[in-house]
């Protein structure tokens, strides 16, 4: 996994929910994204990732499904990942 303190990653607070709906929406690009409430969903090619106002990040791809709690995420755009770190996790999601 590449570094997610490179200066390739945006930086977004969870707390900053406007700020992640617009990196998520610039993330999914010519994908599904919904924003009802509480909770921002992503569909892209068969992939999904959403993230809630309590920092509750859910992913899910062919081969595997995520979910945890952070205060980050990381989103690097032009290298297609999503960053979420934790105590006991540091996962990448990456744009199919």
């Amino acid at each position: 996994m590449t570094d997610p303190e490179d200066a390739r990653y945006d930086r977004v607070t969870i707390d900053d929910f406007d700020a992640v709906e617009e990196h998520l929406r610039r993330f999914a690009d010519t994908g599904r994204v919904d924003a009802a409430g509480e909770r921002i969903f992503a569909e892209m090619d068969g992939a999904s990732f959403s993230v809630g106002r309590d920092g509750e990040v859910s992913a899910k791809m062919p081969l595997h499904d995520f979910a945890a709690v952070t205060d980050v995420l990381r989103f690097d755009h032009d290298g297609g990942a999503i960053v979420a770190r934790g105590d006991d996790f540091d996962y990448e999601f990456r744009r199919p």
